[in-house]
């Protein structure tokens, strides 16, 4: 269980969240939600990261990348990260985002 749908349905029902409630918070549907839980679309990276907020763990975490408990250290890198995606085209931003996937993969083999 590492992509990011999984870890959002698992951060999800660890918050006592419907799919219905979490997609209040962010403005969507529970049809969306859906689909990111079953990881039929990706969202942006900007959407993730709110995500990440109102389920209370790291973008890091929901991209497969670290224990949902441990957030030492990261809010710096994540500022940063953030800053950075924040000033990428929704093309090329979608384009990071697979190529983190990519290494995520490469470094669980």
């Amino acid at each position: 269980m590492n992509q990011f749908g999984d870890r959002l349905k698992e951060a999800r029902i660890n918050k006592g969240m419907s799919q219905e409630d979490l997609a209040k918070f962010v403005g969507s549907t529970k049809q969306v939600v859906s689909k990111y839980e079953n990881n039929q679309r990706t969202p942006k990276i900007t959407v993730a990261n709110k995500y990440a907020e109102i389920l209370g763990v790291s973008l890091y975490y929901l991209l497969g990348e670290e224990n949902p408990l441990d957030n030492s250290g990261r809010s710096e890198i994540k500022k940063k990260f953030i800053e950075l995606i924040d000033s990428l085209s929704d093309k090329q931003a979608a384009e990071l985002l697979d190529v983190a996937r990519s290494i995520i993969r490469m470094r669980k083999q």
